[in-house]
């Protein structure tokens, strides 16, 4: 993926561009990205500015690039419909699908956060976010759509789209204010908290 402010496209040989994607990713343990300089991260790359500034044009565009390696890894899965088991009940259904969600969000904490901080920042990262919770979206949607064809959900609303909307907000809202917590205890009431708040919004049933 070729995005504005990324200088070079990436080649097989590029070690010095994936060294400062790296260091971006690393740095984002500990420093915010309104925190974080074009120094910091040329000198955990091993490289000069100069040299930062051959691949990308700023830190934004580097952070860009990081979401569209991860973003790639996602459109590279099946689609939603397609990988999971829809004969399953409600309950386990709701909680493998947020499960994931939430495995996925620890696994890139650092990323996601500072993209979703840097949105008002830098309107190429606040497309790609649009874009990828979109996609997201549609393909709940079309989840939802095959359930009530077979009167298996019934959502708070007749507005599919604009209530799985409201449902990822809740669920990206309360993903970031768990801060990727290391502690899988914690992460399982959130996986409990948000699957109950989907089940009862989408199939119309309380969480057993």
């Amino acid at each position: 993926m070729r995005l504005v402010g990324d200088r070079r496209a990436p080649g097989r040989g590029d070690v010095q561009r994936a060294r400062l994607i790296d260091a971006v990713l690393e740095l984002l343990l500990s420093t915010s990205i309104a925190e974080l300089s074009v120094m910091q991260i040329a000198k955990r790359a091993g490289v000069t500015r100069p040299v930062f500034y051959f691949y990308f044009e700023s830190k934004y565009a580097v952070l860009a690039a990081a979401l569209g390696q991860v973003w790639k890894k996602f459109a590279a899965a099946r689609p939603l419909a397609d990988s999971i088991d829809l004969t399953e009940s409600p309950e386990l259904l709701t909680h493998n699908l947020t499960r994931a969600a939430v495995d996925i969000w620890h696994e890139h904490h650092a990323l996601i956060a500072a993209v979703v901080e840097a949105r008002a920042s830098d309107a190429q990262l606040a497309r790609l976010w649009d874009e990828l919770v979109a996609n997201a979206g549609r393909q709940v949607c079309r989840v939802i759509t095959q359930l009530q064809a077979d009167d298996r959900v019934r959502p708070a609303s007749d507005n599919v789209p604009k209530l799985v909307d409201a449902l990822f907000g809740m669920t990206v809202w309360s993903l970031l204010n768990a801060g990727g917590s290391a502690d899988p205890a914690a992460r399982d009431e959130l996986v409990d908290v948000v699957s109950a708040v989907w089940l009862a919004s989408v199939w119309g049933v309380p969480a057993s």
